[in-house]
């Protein structure tokens, strides 16, 4: 039974349409109708049942779509009615929804345009994506860190140190070379100090400090073992061999190891 009455349903609504498209089109109201989706015109003079008789009209009627063809061509321009919505507001909503369309092409980009926004995107991305890691790397960086680095210290590291004993000169440079290589990064991500690297520097300072026979040579092999330590986060040693360097009584590093030994006796609080 409900398959019947869908089938009278749709021939019921294709006599209508036959009976639409037999009537001949109402040339004052389409005319008015027309006027109105120029935007010349305010829709409100249109009732709702105009508007409804025209748009069926011009949907399924040959006389309607040919006067409303004459008038586009009486107007030099082609103008849309199917976007109309059945109010009296849809001239205004039309004319807000070209606007927008109007501004959304001046922003069409060719492919290569897009190709080129695309890389911008990607490259923020890359950047938001790098500087999280940059910031995620810092964050896990031990409190030594800082008081490890000999950035200040790369001329004095690559010559040979004052002393009487060759032995200490020969040994603190392969300690020196390794100290300078301990410092590691990825790509400028997450840097730390390679562990093996502090180990053999620390091999060789022992080696120098030992051989060595003047008090100046003394201090600057255990300032720099002090070093070594911190890389390897060993604040304690670190701090002897800082003591050490003290207790050489001389000059040469000697407000650089007190700084450092306050510092380090400050970050093991």
């Amino acid at each position: 039974m409900p398959k019947k009455n869908n089938i009278e349903l749709e021939i019921s609504t294709i006599a209508q349409y036959l009976r639409l498209a037999h009537a001949p089109p109402d040339e004052a109201l389409l005319r008015r109708y027309f006027t109105a989706c120029e935007g010349k015109k305010d829709a409100s003079s249109l009732t709702g049942a105009d508007r409804r008789w025209v748009t069926v009209n011009l949907e399924a009627n040959p006389a309607w779509q040919h006067a409303w063809a004459k008038l586009e061509k009486e107007a030099g321009k082609a103008v849309d009615w199917q976007f109309h919505a059945l109010s009296p507001e849809a001239p205004a909503k039309w004319k807000t929804l070209q606007s927008l369309r109007s501004w959304m092409e001046r922003f069409q980009f060719s492919p290569s345009q897009w190709a080129f926004r695309y890389a911008i995107a990607a490259g923020l991305v890359f950047a938001v994506l790098y500087g999280s890691l940059w910031l995620v790397g810092k964050l896990m960086l031990p409190r030594t860190y800082a008081l490890a680095s000999v950035d200040a210290y790369h001329e004095v590291l690559s010559v040979e140190i004052r002393g009487e004993s060759p032995a200490a000169t020969r040994e603190f440079s392969a300690g020196a070379a390794a100290l300078l290589a301990a410092s590691s990064d990825w790509l400028g991500l997450f840097p730390h100090y390679d562990k093996a690297q502090a180990d053999t520097a620390i091999a060789h300072f022992h080696r120098a400090f030992a051989a060595a026979s003047d008090p100046f040579q003394r201090a600057e092999i255990a300032f720099f073992l002090a070093k070594a330590c911190l890389m390897k986060t060993d604040s304690d040693h670190a701090k002897q061999w800082l003591e050490k360097t003290l207790a050489q009584n001389v000059a040469d590093y000697r407000k650089e190891a007190t700084d450092l030994l306050q510092k380090v006796a400050y970050q093991r609080e």
